[in-house]
């Protein structure tokens, strides 16, 4: 700002310094790596188990559209999902 009293870097120059002050400390960096990595493996342990709770759940109630009817108890069979004589999310 033109006449302004305070003398602030321009942004550039402030990210670089904060970004440098961050990767020199190697706590920081630590711990994050820690997060990321620990994140990463349960997002990969949970996946899996949700999408094969849902699946199970999908072929047990028969929860798809009449014209796919075949193709979902072939999917279920094949897999090993149970299925029932119900038909449709409302029964």
């Amino acid at each position: 700002m033109p006449g302004s009293a305070i003398a602030t870097p321009p942004w550039h120059l402030l990210h670089h310094i904060m970004f440098n002050k961050f990767l020199a400390d190697g706590r920081l960096v630590f711990i994050s790596t820690l997060l990321l990595a620990l994140s990463t493996i349960s997002a990969a342990v949970v996946l899996p188990t949700v999408l094969e709770a849902a699946t199970r759940k999908q072929c047990l109630n028969n929860d798809w559209p009449a014209e796919k009817h075949a193709a979902h108890v072939d999917f279920c069979k094949t897999y090993g999902y149970a299925t029932t004589n119900k038909y449709g999310p409302g029964f």
